[in-house]
C-alpha cells in the first residue's frame, strides 16, 4: 500500500501545467553546524530563496524549482582554509528535503552546485550554490509540505597554482540545528479541471455528375434492283443498328439520362414489276438503371467521468528537542613525527635526531605553543681528524616550544638544554656523569619555506649555538672546548602523524 502511495508521487518534466498558479518568491533562513577537517565543528548560516507556485492540480507537473543558496562561512573556517594555503574553494552540496502530501511522504534531495569562489585572508566571506529540484505531479488533493533538512557538502579548497591544498577533496556533514521553523512552503493541491470531449463529423459531399446524351443513327445505303424478263425477286436486306449503351457505376451522385432517339431513313425503291418491298427496322430498347445511394453516419455517443477521492489532511507537531552545543575551531591541535640531523661545526661531525611534536593553534592569531620531544641519540666524531670520539647525547626541553604559521610559513623557537651523559675517546670513557650538560639552554630558532601543510607537514631548518658545558667531570673544560660555539645547524622534516 505505501509503495503504491509513494508511486504516484513521480518525477515528471519540466512543464507548467494550466493547473499550477503563478509561482510565488519565498525566502527561509537557517542555521547548521558542520563538522570540518581541521578546525572541527563550525556554525554555518543559509540563506534559501526559490519561487514556488502555492496551488497545483491534481495530475498536473508542478514545474522544477530553482534553489539559490546564500551560506556565511565563519571567520574560523576562513583561518583554517588560509592554514592550508586554500585561495578559492569550490564544490557541490546535496540537501535533503522532504515532501508531506496526501497520497504519501517523500524524502527528495536537491542537488547544488558551488562556483569556485575566492577565499579572503580574514574574516567571514559567502558562498552562493545553485540547483532545481525535481518536477513532482500529486495524485491527491489536499495540500503538500516542503520541508528542508541537513546538507552534506562535497568541497574542495585550492591553491593560487590550482592544485589542491593538504585538505583534498573533502565531505562536510551540516546537522540542522534544533528549534527552528524548516518549512519552506506549503502548496495547495486542487481537484483535477474537468475534462471535456469534442467529436466533429465530417460533411458529406455529393457530387452530381451528368451522362451526356447517347444519339444513334442507322442509314440504310440505296438499294437498285434491275428487272428481266423473268420475275425479279429483290430482297432489301438492312444491316443490323447497333445501340450502344453506358451504364454508370454506382456513386453517391443524382445521374439525367436524356431520352435515346433512333432515326431511320429509307429512299425510295424503283421496279419495273413491282413486287411489294418490306423493309424492318428493329430498334432494340436501351435500358439505362442507376442503382440508389444509402449514406450512413453514425456517432458513438460520448461519456466522461471525473472521480475526485476524498482527501485527508493530518498535521502532527512533533515535540521540539533543543540542544545547545558549543561548535569548537578555537583551537586546532597537530601532533607531528620528526626526523632530521644537525651539524656540530667545531666538531665537523653530524647528530641524527628523531622524535615528535605537539602543536596546539589558535585559529585567530596563527600562533601555536607545542611540546617538542626529541629522543636520546648517539653521535662519532673525529677530533683534529684522528681522534675517534663518540657520546651519548639527550635533549631536554626549557618550556614550550612556540611559533606561528601564517600564509604557509611556520616558524618557531625551542629552548632545549643538551646533556653528554657518556663521552668517550678512543673509546675509554672520559665523562660518565649525568649532570653534563650546557650550562643554559640553546635557542633554536627554525623556519619553513612557503607552503607548509599543517595536516601534512613539511621541512624546517635553523641555526643554533651550544653553551659551554658544566658537570662533565675532570675533563668538563677539555670537552666543552671541542663543543660550545654558534653556527651549528639542523634540519628536520615533520610529518603528520597517522
Amino acid at each position: 500500500m505505501a509503495a503504491a502511495s509513494t508511486a504516484t508521487l513521480v518525477v515528471a518534466g519540466l512543464v507548467i501545467g494550466s493547473g499550477t498558479s503563478s509561482a510565488v518568491p519565498i525566502k527561509l533562513n537557517l542555521t547548521y553546524s558542520c563538522t570540518f577537517p581541521l578546525i572541527g565543528v563550525q556554525p554555518i548560516k543559509v540563506e534559501i530563496n526559490t519561487d514556488i507556485p502555492d496551488t497545483i492540480a491534481v495530475g498536473t507537473p508542478a514545474p522544477a524549482f530553482t534553489i539559490k543558496a546564500i551560506s556565511t562561512v565563519p571567520a574560523t573556517a576562513t583561518q583554517g582554509l588560509t592554514l592550508v594555503g586554500a585561495t578559492t574553494i569550490e564544490g557541490t552540496a546535496d540537501a535533503s528535503s522532504t515532501v508531506a502530501a496526501p497520497e504519501a511522504t517523500l524524502p527528495v534531495s536537491v542537488p547544488t552546485t558551488i562556483p569556485q569562489t575566492a577565499v579572503p585572508a580574514s574574516g567571514e566571506f559567502t558562498i552562493v550554490a545553485s540547483g532545481q529540484t525535481p518536477s513532482l505531479t500529486f495524485s491527491k488533493a489536499g495540500q503538500a509540505v516542503i520541508t528542508v533538512g541537513d546538507l552534506l557538502l562535497h568541497l574542495e579548497p585550492k591553491k593560487a597554482d590550482g592544485t589542491d591544498t593538504g585538505l583534498g577533496k573533502f565531505d562536510s556533514a551540516c546537522k540542522q540545528d534544533p528549534g527552528q521553523n524548516n518549512t519552506l512552503t506549503t502548496i495547495t493541491i486542487t481537484d483535477a479541471p474537468p475534462t471535456t470531449t469534442t467529436t466533429t463529423t465530417p460533411p458529406v459531399t455529393t457530387t452530381t455528375t451528368t451522362t451526356p446524351p447517347v444519339t444513334t443513327t442507322t442509314t440504310t445505303p440505296p438499294v437498285t434492283t434491275t428487272t428481266t424478263t423473268p420475275p425479279v425477286t429483290t430482297t432489301t436486306t438492312t444491316p443490323p443498328v447497333t445501340t450502344t449503351t453506358t451504364t454508370t457505376p454506382p456513386v453517391t451522385t443524382t445521374t439525367t439520362t436524356p431520352p435515346v432517339t433512333t432515326t431511320t431513313t429509307t429512299p425510295p425503291v424503283t421496279t419495273t414489276t413491282t413486287p411489294p418491298v418490306t423493309t424492318t427496322t428493329t430498334t432494340p430498347p436501351v435500358t439505362t438503371t442507376t442503382p440508389p445511394v444509402t449514406t450512413t453516419t453514425t456517432t458513438p455517443p460520448v461519456t466522461t467521468t471525473t472521480t475526485t477521492p476524498p482527501v485527508t489532511t493530518t498535521t502532527t507537531t512533533p515535540p521540539v528537542t533543543t540542544t545547545t552545543t558549543t561548535p569548537g575551531g578555537g583551537t586546532i591541535n597537530y601532533g607531528y613525527g620528526l626526523k632530521g640531523s644537525s651539524v656540530i661545526r667545531n666538531l665537523n661531525g653530524t647528530v641524527p635526531l628523531s622524535g615528535g611534536i605537539d602543536a596546539s593553534l589558535e585559529l585567530a592569531t596563527g600562533k601555536f605553543s607545542a611540546d617538542l620531544s626529541l629522543n636520546p641519540t648517539h653521535a662519532r666524531f673525529s677530533l683534529f681528524g684522528f681522534l675517534p670520539v663518540s657520546t651519548d647525547i639527550a635533549f631536554s626541553s626549557a618550556g614550550r616550544t612556540t611559533g606561528s604559521l601564517s600564509g604557509g610559513k611556520l616558524i618557531s623557537h625551542s629552548k632545549l638544554t643538551i646533556k653528554l651523559p657518556r663521552v668517550t675517546l678512543f673509546g675509554i670513557p672520559i665523562s660518565s656523569s649525568p649532570n653534563c650538560r650546557t650550562s643554559s639552554p640553546s635557542d633554536i630558532d627554525l623556519s619553513s619555506d612557503s607552503g607548509f601543510d599543517p595536516l601534512r607537514g613539511g621541512k624546517l631548518s635553523g641555526t643554533y649555538g651550544i653553551a659551554p658545558l658544566t658537570g662533565c667531570g675532570l675533563f668538563t673544560g677539555f670537552i666543552s672546548a671541542f663543543t660550545t660555539g654558534g653556527g651549528n645547524t639542523i634540519d628536520v622534516t615533520l610529518s603528520a602523524k597517522k
